[in-house]
């Protein structure tokens, strides 16, 4: 995939759009003969900002939730499910080879410490008053700190030397859950914002990318997936955040990333590649998909303040059908066909402005309420590509 994703003009109910709280992002996993008449029943996994609150507050705030459609991947979706309370952040479900689901995600679902998750008030819902009212969401973005004191890696000087850190993960053996969570150790430090993305191989290791500090995308690799995990590389993927690997039908690996400057989000997703998954290249041929999105001739191009957390669905074949991202709109860029409170007829010209929409939802100045928020599911047009590989499993190196 060396050039932008062939994208289809999105559908308005698309994904999971809420009037009374922000979700930002996550994954779906099919359930074959689940939904009325033996039909597909689809379960997404997002974060979602609790007490109404909108984007800023996902340092104190953000749950991870179930969804669940009957209607197919597009949705509409209905919550189902708390599957990690606050706080915990950027899910990604991951089906083993023998059919148990294994959840990645930050934070271990214990409420912070020091900051109990902010109470926003009932109308604008899903978004976050001025700035100023969650100022120590900068003080979480420092070194090494969170407001949950289990979010980060740890250092766990009763382990083995080679292993010191351990990171928090789910295990369940169906979509339902119970969930059970797991310390899996790991031979360095990843910090509080990893966003860990994983892919498993039919013997069982599994191969996961981290948002590392620095911004840089580090890898590291597991023979089970209860660890140890050993570190690989520290250049995977491409500079940036919320990396998304996958393995295309030849066996070469892939990653998409939330791209450096993020603030010309008409550009935010990039692509890199790799043929042995040790040694990346970033795609020279620019953006894979962007924060201007297409509802068709109804109503045409909308840019967002931001399009991030990019993640992909498959067919069977190992073709890419959908992209899923976290996107945010400003008050006044926020069309009435999205949410109620919406501008009626033309925006006005400043939603133009990719810079200045993106730091609105960003730093959410006073008055605030600029960080509405919601996960959208896109359709992508399929393009079959021929395949002689078949997938081999991972050798550490």
């Amino acid at each position: 995939m060396a050039r932008a994703l062939a994208l289809l003009p999105a559908r308005v109910q698309g994904g999971l759009r809420l009037e009374d709280s922000t979700t930002w992002g996550g994954n779906v996993l099919e359930e074959h003969g689940a939904a009325p008449g033996g039909g597909t029943r689809h379960h997404l996994f997002v974060a979602e900002m609790v007490e109404h609150c909108g984007l800023t507050t996902w340092r104190q705030n953000s749950r991870i939730v179930r969804a669940v459609s009957d209607e197919g991947v597009l949705g509409p979706y209905e919550r189902a499910q708390e599957v990690v309370p606050v706080w915990s952040h950027n899910p990604q479900v991951l089906r083993m080879p023998k059919g148990d689901l294994l959840l990645f995600h930050i934070g271990s679902g214990t409420e912070g410490l020091s900051h109990p998750p902010k109470m926003c008030p009932a109308a604008p819902h899903g978004t976050t008053p001025c700035r100023e009212k969650a100022q120590h969401q900068m003080t979480f973005a420092g070194k090494h700190q969170s407001q949950d004191a289990k979010a980060a890696t740890r250092l766990q000087h009763d382990k083995n030397e080679s292993f010191p850190f351990t990171f928090p993960l789910h295990h369940a053996e169906s979509l339902a859950g119970p969930w059970q969570s797991h310390e899996a150790a790991i031979s360095f430090d990843v910090g509080d914002n990893a966003n860990p993305s994983p892919v498993v191989f039919p013997n069982g290791t599994v191969l996961i990318l981290f948002h590392a500090l620095n911004f840089a995308i580090a890898e590291s690799v597991g023979t089970d997936w209860r660890g140890p995990y050993k570190l690989r590389s520290t250049k995977a993927c491409g500079a940036g955040e919320d990396p998304f690997l996958y393995i295309d039908q030849r066996g070469y690996f892939h990653c998409l990333s939330h791209a450096a400057p993020f603030s010309h989000p008409r550009s935010s997703i990039v692509h890199s590649f790799s043929r042995d998954g040790y040694t990346w290249t970033v795609s020279k041929t620019g953006a894979t998909a962007g924060s201007e999105i297409d509802y068709g001739a109804a109503h045409g191009k909308v840019l967002f303040s931001k399009r991030e957390r990019p993640k992909l669905m498959f067919n069977e074949k190992r073709e890419i059908t959908h992209l899923i991202s976290g996107v945010t709109l400003t008050p006044e860029c926020t069309p009435r066909f999205l949410y109620s409170d919406g501008v009626d007829g033309k925006l006005p010209d400043a939603c133009q402005n990719e810079t200045m929409q993106y730091h609105l939802s960003n730093r959410n100045p006073c008055p605030g309420h600029f960080d509405r928020g919601f996960t959208l599911i896109q359709e992508v047009e399929t393009r079959a590509t021929a395949s002689t590989h078949e997938f081999a499993p991972m050798a550490e190196s």
